[in-house]
């Protein structure tokens, strides 16, 4: 009786630790194709929101309407209840935020990062870059800074903001597999 104790224990826990094993291999690799797909998703977003945005810049000259803020606001607030964008904080040549679609703007602070990485844009020009991102692991986002021309002339930068894989998602979808294969190995 205590083998058959023994090898029913060692089962036990065997199957315990190979279901723990696949639920890890699971979910990481849920996150990484989360991860992935959002950052895909950035990029495309970025390229319809630099032309949208550039398009919203030609079409409201400073003349016609001496204060952008209006119609940059109505196209954010488009694009995210639409779900291009998640947040976008556009900024002036002089550092300003003029514009978000999630954070006030009181709230808002620059971070050396943003500065190193408008300054890189703003210096790129046109053809060289037409954007430039930073991956802020505390946050787990990806900040797109995006340079606005209105012709040849730099006008503002937008930044916009996407969130990485969460494990959350991850764990989401996950579940029914990992349900699957406890019930398999019970």
């Amino acid at each position: 009786r205590g083998l058959r104790q023994r090898i029913t224990i060692l089962m036990v826990v065997f199957s315990f630790v190979l279901t723990g094993a696949f639920c890890a291999i699971q979910v990481k690799n849920q996150l990484a194709t989360i991860t992935t797909f959002n950052i895909y998703r950035a990029r495309l977003s970025a390229l319809i929101l630099k032309d949208y945005l550039e398009k919203t810049i030609r079409d409201n000259p400073a003349e016609i309407t001496p204060d952008i803020r209006q119609p940059f606001q109505n196209l954010l607030l488009s694009l995210k209840k639409s779900n291009v964008v998640e947040n976008v904080i556009i900024f002036s040549k002089r550092y300003e935020a003029v514009v978000s679609s999630g954070v006030p703007l009181e709230h808002l602070k620059l971070k050396p990062s943003d500065y190193r990485l408008i300054e890189e844009c703003i210096s790129s020009g046109r053809e060289e870059k037409w954007f430039a991102s930073n991956i802020d692991q505390q946050q787990k986002t990806i900040d797109l800074y995006i340079p606005l021309f209105n012709g040849e002339d730099f006008d503002y930068i937008a930044k916009a903001i996407f969130s990485l894989g969460n494990i959350e998602d991850a764990l989401k979808q996950v579940y029914f597999p990992v349900i699957i294969t406890i019930m398999v190995v019970i």
